[in-house]
């Protein structure tokens, strides 16, 4: 375990399905494991979201009890989602134990969620829990074959091909796609695919599979031979997986920003300078192209002539008038 935290598991469940959970959380301490589970952790006179907050970010991993219940309850979804903005640079910190639920059943609840490689509960807790101390500990998970699972509680072989290997390629596309996210800049194109790939390890073929997808999803556009830059869809996307990310809380805190002050001066014909804009709400001009690019091309805002001045669309009068 990691000097800086303070658990080696966090787990995350719904308050019902407490009899999965608790064996669990007993046999991974049983095994010299620290862990967060509330009816270990939590006291009389702790402040439940503070406690919680705490153990995540204070914990090496987090295994979630995905089921219908999970699915139903919002504290867990907000679990996941920290999670998930903790586990950015890493996915596989999260380790998922589906619970009488199916692929299409995660996958319309969170894509990311889906993509990975999940333990069925009818393993019984003693294989889960060798599994997630085998993880914890550095050592690998056993082969496919072992009972990891995709839609059943048997490994699934599409056309001879393990559904780990689909949920590694999943994993894959979305740590690159955040990589973009988070490198976003309108003013200097410098996102190139080879250099984004080999960062995390992938071979070209991977590489060359990834931009291809993307390319089909609309996610990326490339503004340069060479180069690839991430578009609103791929932008919404990624926001729509780690919703409760600080990035994405103050990103889309500041088009809102940006669509108020607009809004109050909305009889301006000529509106007002983009940049002059983001000076007033205290943006360097990269987060000024950034926001008035995503606002324009979801039609919320338009350039009334030529040059940098913006106004508010009434497409934009009516999202901020039914968000307010």
């Amino acid at each position: 375990m990691s000097s800086e935290h303070a658990y080696d598991v966090f787990i995350s469940h719904a308050s019902e399905d407490k009899e999965i959970a608790r064996p669990l959380a007993e046999g991974l301490q049983q095994m010299g494991l620290k862990v967060w589970f509330d009816e270990f952790t939590l006291k009389i006179g702790d402040k439940l979201r503070e406690s919680i907050d705490n153990g995540l970010t204070k914990s090496n991993y987090g295994v979630v009890i995905v089921s219908k219940n999970f699915f139903s309850k919002n504290w867990p979804k907000l679990e996941l989602e920290g999670m998930i903005s903790l586990s950015i640079k890493n996915v596989s910190r999260i380790l998922p134990i589906w619970h009488q639920v199916d692929l299409n059943e995660v996958m319309n609840f969170s894509p990311m969620l889906a993509s990975i490689v999940a333990l069925p509960s009818s393993m019984g807790p003693a294989k889960i829990t060798s599994e997630i101390y085998k993880v914890v500990t550095n050592k690998p998970l056993q082969s496919p074959n072992s009972g990891i699972h995709r839609k059943s509680d048997s490994a699934l072989s599409i056309s001879g091909i393990q559904t780990s290997q689909i949920s590694e390629i999943q994993n894959k596309r979305f740590r690159f796609l955040l990589r973009l996210y988070e490198n976003r800049d309108r003013t200097t194109i410098k996102n190139y695919p080879n250099q984004i790939g080999q960062e995390f390890g992938y071979t070209e073929q991977v590489i060359s599979e990834i931009v291809r997808y993307f390319d089909d999803k609309g996610y990326v556009e490339h503004p340069i031979i060479g180069t690839i830059e991430i578009t609103v869809y791929g932008i919404d996307y990624v926001e729509s997986l780690i919703p409760h990310a600080q990035e994405v809380i103050t990103v889309q805190s500041n088009r809102m920003k940006v669509l108020k002050e607009l809004y109050a001066i909305r009889e301006q014909y000529l509106g007002i300078d983009k940049y002059e804009l983001g000076n007033k709400l205290g943006f360097t001009d990269k987060n000024t192209d950034d926001i008035i690019y995503y606002l324009q091309v979801q039609g919320l805002i338009e350039s009334p002539q030529l040059g940098p001045n913006i106004k508010i669309t009434t497409y934009g009068i009516d999202g901020f008038e039914s968000s307010n």
